[in-house]
């Protein structure tokens, strides 16, 4: 009572519009809010009264205080030694009267801001998309919109004034449960509904087959599993996803070079489990915020259930996205299980570019700043090279010399027949030889096999948060004849190889990347370049046309290690040199070529399909 005593003092002086008799929440209510009303609560105190106000209960010091802190400085301390000590109080010092030291110790302090967060808490986030879908129901029920596999039956309770009466409120969604609580419910009638292959009711309520942009999402500590997966011979210890952060399964990885389709993977798993996927990207960075508002992946910044939010009730993801070695993640985490996302380097590289230049995921850069910008273009396209030939041997040791399980998917794979891939990432996720029914279920209806039938093995373009850039053609869901060889015979994908079918790269840069690889190879003593190994080269495998036949992949899709070792991510050092040019530095080459962003790079206009 003395400390909350005390503590209501120090938040009356901080403001003359508070009362002497005024009393703060309990720490209980107090930790509940959220980050952003947390900080934006916090933001009237100066940082005295703030940190006082704080260190005053034990959870507040815990769990508030560590999230305004700024990066500790260090204050150089007179520490003075015992003999100094002695002499000084027997009269025998210096005579100056200045006392004598013998060091000088530097001791950290840390210093706090408290200031408005700068983009929204992840659990907000998640509420408000899943009132988007909840009021997209309604619409769909009030519009009388059938959709394939969906249970609509007509809408005929209208009350007052046209308006839908509660009755028919509840044809959208159970009523009287809070958005967690009703993907909770929706997710175990989901599981009842699949088992029996049957329409369920409870509660007096219909429950229909909602199209998978409309399901509710949830956190990973909200799911409860509702099968077991079986042990098998390859893998006697499988981990049911998603499983309790608090059952010690560990993190799984997804790891990609930028732009490689990390995030058509992350929707991908988020339409399947309905659980929400993470990522250790900064949230609130331009790229972030833009994924977490107008893309619907609202897990940016979240690692771990202890991340970037002070409650007991974490927020927890069982995959996490990142780009770690490249560049690092804004919290350090322990990962056992590692799904790696390769693509090609050529549209990896080209889509690079372009997201370097418009601070943009799905903009295209004019073809007159390729012209303009040549030289600075072929330094990149050589560069990155290096760097992803870097980044994918570093993730591929380390799961070797440590014994991880890994799960190697190429993004042509995905394009080319995505039912079988997905599959194939939902067996290993899920730690089995064989998908039961229920699983089997939820990959059909993420993937609308339902609603497209044969097209949905190769339909991506529509599953992803947004759409791909397209194609010259716009053409998005067709296959297009490949001319980037002698034959031109191989039936690829839109989104595969079309850096070079637009020829962003000459064949004296795509002969200088080759060769480039195959130096790397030999310091290294190993006999096949990178490039190989993947199936990406396009002189001696014929590269993309060899898609189709699935041919030139060297690695394993999965490998079960078994080991309980962990990779610590975002700890160590960067495979980016600090003075790489195409690093983070593209941001300020950037705003110096567009005036700080206020006359940025024209685009091509984008074609609505």
């Amino acid at each position: 009572m003395r400390k909350l005593a005390t503590s209501t003092r120090i938040m009356s002086r901080s403001s003359k519009t508070c009362s002497r008799t005024a009393t703060l929440p309990s720490p209980t209510a107090f930790t509940s809010l959220p980050l952003y009303p947390l900080s934006a609560l916090l933001s009237y105190l100066s940082e005295c009264d703030g940190t006082c106000t704080l260190i005053t209960n034990k959870t507040w010091t815990r769990r508030v205080l560590p999230l305004f802190a700024l990066r500790r400085m260090s204050v150089a301390l007179q520490v003075r030694s015992e003999t100094s000590a002695k002499d000084d109080s027997n009269g025998n010092g210096n005579g100056n009267g200045k006392a004598e030291t013998d060091h000088v110790r530097r001791m950290p302090q840390t210093r706090h801001s408290y200031r408005v967060y700068p983009v929204q808490d992840s659990e907000t986030l998640l509420d408000r998309l899943n009132s988007r879908r909840l009021s997209k129901r309604l619409i769909r029920i009030r519009k009388g919109i059938q959709r394939r596999g969906d249970y609509v039956d007509s809408f005929s309770n209208v009350g007052v004034g046209g308006k839908p009466s509660c009755s028919a409120v509840g044809k959208a969604y159970r009523l009287g449960l809070t958005t967690s609580e009703l993907a909770r419910w929706e997710w175990h009638v989901i599981g009842k509904s699949l088992d029996t292959d049957d329409t369920e009711s409870s509660g007096g309520l219909e429950i229909r087959n909602w199209p998978p942009e409309l399901e509710l999402l949830m956190w990973r500590d909200d799911f409860q599993p509702i099968h077991q997966t079986k042990a098998t011979s390859s893998n006697p210890n499988p981990v049911p996803f998603p499983c309790s952060s608090r059952s010690g399964n560990g993190t799984i990885v997804l790891a990609s070079y930028p732009r490689s389709g990390n995030t058509l993977l992350r929707t991908l798993l988020e339409r399947t489990t309905l659980c929400v996927t993470g990522s250790d990207t900064r949230p609130d960075r331009t790229l972030s915020k833009a994924l977490a508002l107008q893309h619907n992946l609202v897990g940016e910044g979240v690692v771990r259930p202890s991340s970037l939010h002070p409650t007991y009730s974490h927020p927890s993801v069982g995959v996490v996205k990142t780009h770690w070695p490249e560049r690092s993640g804004c919290l350090p985490y322990n990962c056992r299980r590692v799904i790696l996302l390769v693509r090609n380097p050529y549209d990896a590289i080209d889509s690079y570019w372009n997201l370097c230049v418009t601070n943009t995921h799905t903009e295209t850069v004019d073809e007159s700043i390729y012209a303009m910008y040549a030289d600075k273009f072929r330094g990149l396209a050589l560069g990155e090279l290096k760097t992803w030939i870097n980044f994918y041997s570093w993730w591929i040791n380390e799961c070797k010399d440590k014994g991880l399980d890994l799960c190697l998917i190429r993004y042509e794979d995905l394009a080319m027949n995505v039912s079988e891939t997905f599959r194939d990432v939902m067996r290993f996720v899920l730690g089995v030889e064989e998908l039961d029914a229920f699983w089997e279920g939820r990959i059909r209806h993420a993937l609308d096999e339902e609603v497209l039938g044969a097209e949905a093995q190769h339909c991506t373009s529509r599953l992803g948060s947004y759409r791909p850039r397209n194609d010259d053609s716009g053409q998005q869901g067709t296959f297009t004849e490949s001319s980037t060889s002698s034959t031109g015979s191989g039936r690829v994908p839109p989104t595969v190889a079309k850096s070079l079918r637009k020829k962003r790269y000459t064949d004296e840069i795509l002969r200088q990347m080759h060769d480039t690889a195959a130096a790397i190879s030999s310091n290294r003593g190993e006999e096949t370049s990178l490039l190989k190994q993947f199936g990406y080269d396009i002189y001696e495998q014929d590269f993309p046309n060899n898609v189709e036949s699935g041919t030139g992949m060297q690695f394993e899709r999965i490998k079960y290690g078994g080991s309980s070792s962990t990779i610590r991510v975002n700890v160590g050092s960067e495979i980016r040199p600090r003075d790489d040019p195409y690093g983070r530095a593209m941001t300020n080459w950037r705003k110096g070529e567009t005036a700080g962003d206020t006359e940025p790079f024209p685009t091509v206009l984008r074609l609505r399909l």
